[in-house]
């Protein structure tokens, strides 16, 4: 009898596999939508656009281009939404300054004429300071650093 009881066990758990298998299917679906939506909403965050905007809302719900910081400025300052960016402006401040420390390396003899010497104090200077630290040291060397505010 206990052949029984085991096959009735059998049964009961294999008679809800299909709706198992369905919610689980209908889960997976939601939380695809979610994420699709979630980054969605962070492209156009990353655009420099706020989804929440009443003013934006329907531009963010219409939009059908590739999801890129590029296409979404592009088409929303084309449809006067936003101002045309500025070039300059986009650059990050410390930009250039891995081309200034190639070139202080190449001109300078801080530690005799070790190129990975110089390397090595100026990322310790960074990690010792972050990057007030290394724009420092950076001067020291005669490096001029316009990025400072």
């Amino acid at each position: 009898m206990p052949e029984l009881e085991d096959q009735d066990e059998d049964q009961e758990q294999t008679k809800g596999w299909r709706k198992e298998l369905e919610a689980r299917a209908k889960k997976g679906d939601e939380a695809v939508k979610r994420l699709e939506l979630m980054e969605r909403r962070d492209a156009f965050r990353s655009a420099g656009l706020d989804p929440d905007d009443k003013k934006l809302s329907y531009f963010v719900k219409g939009y059908e281009g590739e999801l890129t910081k590029a296409a979404i400025v592009e088409e929303a300052t084309s449809a006067g939404l936003m101002a045309a960016p500025d070039p300059a402006a986009a650059e990050h401040p410390a930009a250039g300054t891995l081309d200034k420390i190639g070139e202080v390396a190449s001109t300078t003899t801080p530690t005799g004429n070790n190129e990975a010497a110089l390397r090595a104090s100026l990322e310790k200077a960074y990690d010792d300071g972050g990057t007030e630290a290394l724009m420092d040291e950076l001067e020291k060397l005669g490096v001029q650093v316009s990025t400072r505010q």
